[in-house]
């Protein structure tokens, strides 16, 4: 079912970003595995994993401006079909 959700543009940049990460085209399967794991009753631990996972903690600590210029590539490679 497709459906729409209202996400702050900060939380849609990383969630584009994970979804790239994860060798997703768009985003929904990342959408969908979160919502699993909520509703599956994930453990709080897991839900700080996920959250580090999305600020890309888990990559290391990178500035506003490095994550634009990531975000960037990532939108370029879905237009063009092949990531920067």
């Amino acid at each position: 079912m497709r459906t729409t959700v209202e996400i702050p543009d900060d939380l849609r940049a990383r969630l584009v970003l994970e979804a790239a990460r994860q060798g997703e085209r768009g985003y929904s399967a990342v959408v969908e595995r979160a919502l699993r794991a909520y509703f599956e009753g994930g453990t709080d631990d897991d839900a700080r994993v996920a959250a580090r996972r999305l600020r890309g903690c888990e990559r290391g600590e990178t500035t506003p401006e490095e994550e634009a210029e990531r975000l960037a590539g990532v939108r370029a490679g879905f237009r063009t079909g092949r990531p920067r």
